[in-house]
């Protein structure tokens, strides 16, 4: 993991620089002995190794340690400073839509805006096959995505196409909730797979400017994150009554329930408590109700 320290904690101390990486980031040791890499605009210009660092122009501090040592450093050494200042640039801004923000996507936005440039280079170009899904559940993440591509073409001229801003996003959610790119596309085929089987089930076209389907996307996102995280199911109390009459008075949507909740299980060896069914039940109620059928 990617260790980073407060701001004001690197100015605390003086630390001569061991390597300059390019024009914006230097490799340093710090009073414990340990490597680390500083970001900030122009901190290396004019500088040299044995140099001590001009502590107003450190912008972040990454604490090299066994795991990620080799595999930051490539990545860095292979910036150029306009690809750096592009990926700080975007990171800053994705800052302003999220909070929390793993410090891992200093690592990896880094290296996929290097790897944008080479592929530019070489005049290839890659369709994201899941741009749209990416943009119905993760808008806000799509959005910082296409103002990464403003500044893309802002920092190093280079006209991206939309697909682009969904591969970007992808970095932005997996270093907000998941770490794990392959937790982050089960999230993605939970929530295709249930709107899905709804879709089948009921004949439905979605409205998704509707707050019904907004609801309902809302839901199933929770419920998604839930079973990924594996976390405790909810247990809600005194839901029998409610749950009886569901099964009787709104029997559709309680047997859709209860095929989700069997597919979830099936698929990813997690049961959905009697609150959990009963929750969905209610949610498909009102997102069936509310849409019109697709005839």
């Amino acid at each position: 993991m990617v260790g980073i320290l407060s701001i004001s904690n690197a100015k605390d101390e003086k630390m001569k620089i061991v390597k300059v990486l390019n024009h914006n980031s230097v490799i340093v040791k710090n009073k414990y002995n340990q490597e680390v890499i500083l970001t900030g605009k122009g901190i290396a210009y004019g500088f040299n190794r044995g140099d001590e660092v001009n502590q107003e122009l450190i912008d972040k501090e990454f604490i090299l340690n066994e795991s990620n040592n080799s595999e930051f450093k490539n990545v860095y050494e292979t910036l150029t400073d306009e690809e750096l200042e592009t990926t700080l640039e975007i990171i800053k801004y994705a800052k302003t839509k999220i909070e929390n923000i793993d410090d891992t996507i200093y690592l990896t936005l880094a290296d996929h805006i290097h790897g944008i440039v080479e592929r530019f280079k070489k005049g290839v170009n890659f369709l994201n096959p899941l741009q749209f899904d990416i943009k119905l559940l993760y808008s806000t993440e799509y959005g910082i995505g296409l103002k990464a591509l403003e500044i893309i073409d802002d920092y190093l001229f280079i006209k991206m196409p939309e697909d682009e801003a969904a591969t970007i996003a992808i970095h932005i959610a997996n270093a907000c909730f998941f770490k794990d790119m392959t937790k982050l596309f089960d999230y993605m085929s939970i929530v295709k797979d249930v709107m899905a089987i709804v879709h089948f089930k009921f004949k439905i076209k979605y409205d998704e400017s509707s707050l019904s389907y907004l609801r309902f996307l809302s839901h199933l996102k929770y419920l998604a994150q839930r079973i990924i995280a594996k976390d405790n199911p909810l247990d809600g109390q005194d839901n029998k009554a409610l749950l009886k009459a569901i099964k009787t008075e709104v029997k559709e949507y309680y047997e859709c329930a209860l095929e989700i909740a069997q597919y979830i299980n099936d698929k990813y060896k997690c049961p959905l408590s009697e609150s959990e069914v009963l929750y969905l039940c209610i949610n498909l109620k009102q997102i069936v109700s509310n849409t019109k059928i697709d005839k």
